[in-house]
This record gives structure tokens, sequence and C-alpha cells, in this order.
């Protein structure tokens, strides 16, 4: 009985083992090969990425930035000084598909792009210069100190940028920042505030396995590990 016991116990395992590996199998030959890939983070600690599979191609995939409101010198904090906004928008990738009927030759990847915003405030300077906002790819706009209390806004436009093979497309639409510059003591609320938003996408990347594949496999290993071991 022992050895009977011994047996079906070692043959459950490695008919599980066995099992959970071509199950494990068969998920990655049905996945797609190709993906496109698109990322939006930032340095104030929001990061996501979506992936289009080639199987939904012609498509696209879109990441919506959140809205920031943020106290320049003590951000997420509840002390009242300058505060800095820059208002949600939306990237969109959007991929032509492979209409090639053979396979799909690999595509340059869009180089990342880069939007660096920084609110200086009370920078008390000869000129009677207060605070100031840049953006990348715009002028820096500057609140005088007697003109407070005050808000400036830089409008970001909406833009579309093809890359790969010009098939594919990378679209931000438009947003705003504004700084209001509040009335008060000079040097009361010195400080700065940089917030560097990077969007990368990329055409036929590797796809990126999902945590119930990763799982399948191990369970597989695992089994097949303990067989040898029985």
């Amino acid at each position: 009985m022992r050895i009977l016991k011994k047996v079906l116990v070692r043959s459950t395992w490695s008919s599980l083992g066995v099992v959970l590996l071509l199950v494990f199998g068969s998920r990655m030959a049905l996945a797609d090969g190709i993906s496109d890939v698109l990322t939006v983070s930032d340095t104030l600690g929001f990061s996501m990425t979506m992936q289009l599979m080639e199987s939904q191609e012609p498509g696209k995939v879109s990441i919506v930035f959140p809205a920031r409101v943020l106290d320049i010198t003590n951000p997420g904090g509840t002390q009242l000084s300058d505060i800095l906004s820059i208002s949600s928008f939306m990237v969109t990738l959007s991929s032509d598909g492979n209409t090639s009927g053979g396979p799909e030759p690999p595509e340059a990847a869009l180089p990342p792009i880069v939007i660096t915003i920084t609110a200086v405030s009370d920078q008390n300077t000869p000129a009677g210069i207060s605070d100031t906002l840049t953006v990348t790819g715009h002028p820096a706009v500057s609140i005088l100190e007697s003109a407070e209390p005050l808000d400036v806004i830089i409008p970001i436009a909406a833009r579309s940028v093809p890359f790969g093979d010009g098939g594919d497309s990378l679209t931000i639409s438009a947003f705003t920042v504004d700084l209001v510059s509040l009335r008060d003591q000079p040097g009361a609320d010195a400080g700065s505030l940089t917030d560097t938003i990077t969007i990368n996408a990329s055409s036929d990347a590797s796809p990126i396995p999902e945590p119930s594949t990763l799982a399948l496999l191990g369970l597989g290993l695992a089994g097949a590990v303990l067989t040898k071991r029985r």
C-alpha cells in the first residue's frame, strides 16, 4: 500500500507539472509576439504602462495623466503658499497594424518626450520679480511682487507625433500649467518645485507576461522539481 501510495503521489505531481507546463506553453503560444508599449511617468510618483497587442491592431491605448494641485514649498502639505496646478491630459498611442501580409520588420521607438515644469516662489530679485513659471519649449512667465495676488497660465497645445515606420503615432491632448501667486511677506514662502513628465512609446516590443501566466509557469516548474526529487 505504501508503494502504491507513493507511486500515485508521484504520478499526480508529475501529471500536474506536465499539465501546467502545457497550459503555460499554450498561453505563450496564443500570446501575441509583438506589442506596442506606452509609458507615462513623472518625478512626483505617477507611472503607468499600457501595451497594445498585435491581435488588437489596428487600434490604440490611452493613459490619462492625473491633474495635480501642488503647494510649491510644501507639496502634499497644508501650509498655504504659492500653488502650481497641472491640468489632466491624455496620451494616446495609435498603431496601424501589420498590413504587409508577411512578417513585420522591427520599428524604431519614439525618442522620449520630456516635459519639465518648474515653479519658483519668492525670488525677490532687484527687478521686483517674485515668482516664475517655466515649461519645456515655452517662454518663462514671471510675476512681479507688486502684482500679487495673481495667477499666470501657460497653455500646452495638443500635438501628434508619428513614429516607427510612420504608421504609428503618439498624441498628447492639450493641457494647462497654472501658477497662483499669493500676496505675502517677501521671502515668506521662498522655494521651488519641479515636475518632469516623461512619455515613452515603442513599437514591436516584446509583450509583458501576465501575472497569471507567470504563476502557471512557477507551479509547473515546482511540480516538475518535486517529481524529480521523489
